[in-house]
């Protein structure tokens, strides 16, 4: 299905390219319709305010990365990350100052994962997904940990005004038994929810 999809979008775009002049180039060589169509799967996968991955990716990867897990008898964490207070931030100082902290909350959980092996979504609004592959609780913990003082050292552009923001975590890792995605996340989600309520 997913290649199907992917060649009619290339269907569209070599009519769409044959019948207009899109910037130049040799659009021959297939090059540029292959950076157009990287850029349109981009489109689809990313969020664009925050610049990682959105929701769609989240509900295509996680079940790879869960099978990949199963089959190398290896764990697999899932870190749920809620903002706390980014109501109060929209409300006190406007979007603009809570898009740069959404913004600069995901810049943060990029800097403490290994963007090569693990990734980083945004979930909705001001909820994140962090999968960290082949990494149990123990270290789950850790880098969550890492990942909250980072955001919390975060410097909103606000004048006279030392506002931080504020996250609630849950982790759950998948070891021995396998987890379907939708169990892993509302798991998560769950412990999230524990530690924002104690």
């Amino acid at each position: 299905e997913k290649k199907s999809r992917g060649a009619v979008a290339l269907l569209l775009l070599k009519n769409a390219t044959d019948s207009m002049m899109v910037g130049t180039g040799d659009y021959n060589s297939g090059q540029e319709m292959h950076n157009i169509v990287r850029d349109i799967n981009n489109m689809v996968i990313m969020d664009h305010l925050t610049s990682i991955y959105n929701r769609r990716f989240v509900d295509g990867r996680l079940p790879v990365d869960i099978v990949q897990a199963t089959v190398k008898s290896q764990p697999l964490s899932v870190i749920f990350i809620d903002i706390n207070n980014m109501k109060k931030i929209n409300d006190a100082h406007g979007h603009t100052i809570g898009d740069t902290a959404l913004k600069n909350v995901a810049a943060a959980m990029q800097k403490c994962i290994r963007t090569d092996v693990d990734w980083v979504a945004r979930y909705g609004g001001d909820e994140f997904i962090i999968c960290l592959n082949n990494i149990d609780n123990t270290d789950a913990c850790r880098i969550a940990e890492r990942v909250r003082e980072s955001i919390l050292s975060i410097e909103l552009p606000l004048k006279n005004d030392d506002t931080r923001i504020e996250i609630s975590f849950g982790i759950q890792t998948m070891s021995e038994s396998a987890l379907t995605a939708e169990e892993i996340i509302r798991m998560a989600d769950e412990k999230m929810y524990e530690n924002k309520n104690y």
